[in-house]
């Protein structure tokens, strides 16, 4: 395709594939100029556009291999919780049994020894909800006389 400058006293004549990627240009000096900063500005922004791409995949890659975090599995929970629940309760247990509360709460409690038959569970299934339970979610809805409750947990769970 042939361009012009539109200038009747002198005319610059250039193929190019489209008018409007290259400057038109009446003095050949700043042409060359004009044209070096063209050929700049394009490398910066293709080299930024790649940059970002970059970024972003990265981040990406980062989200997915991540895994889930406390927030996403919480709510992940509470996707199986009744929306017409009275009350809903939800226990980080990973995070409470950290707290200074925890301990007060045993201070408090009668000590008893473990029951047989929770030992003998413990053995058969290799689950123990002190160590093995990491949150839990409890709905209670009320439906005329009766109540509902719904338990939802989240920990280690081997299926053998």
């Amino acid at each position: 395709m042939l361009c012009s400058s539109g200038k009747m006293q002198r005319i610059t004549l250039m193929a190019t594939p489209s008018c409007q990627k290259i400057p038109q240009l009446h003095n050949s000096r700043m042409q060359l100029t004009e044209l070096k900063k063209f050929a700049e500005t394009k490398k910066i922004a293709l080299a930024g556009a790649i940059a970002i791409l970059l970024i972003a995949g990265i981040i990406l890659v980062w989200d997915v291999f991540r895994g889930p975090t406390n927030d996403s599995a919480r709510q992940q929970l509470l996707e199986f919780i009744p929306p017409n629940s009275a009350a809903v309760i939800f226990v980080d247990l990973d995070k409470f049994k950290q707290s200074p509360f925890l301990g007060k709460i045993y201070e408090w409690l009668p000590h008893s020894a473990e029951d047989s038959e929770y030992a003998q569970f413990v053995r058969d299934t290799g689950f123990s909800y002190e160590r093995d339970l990491k949150q839990v979610v409890m709905a209670i809805s009320n439906r005329g006389a009766g109540t509902d409750v719904v338990a939802v947990a989240d920990g280690k769970f081997d299926r053998k």
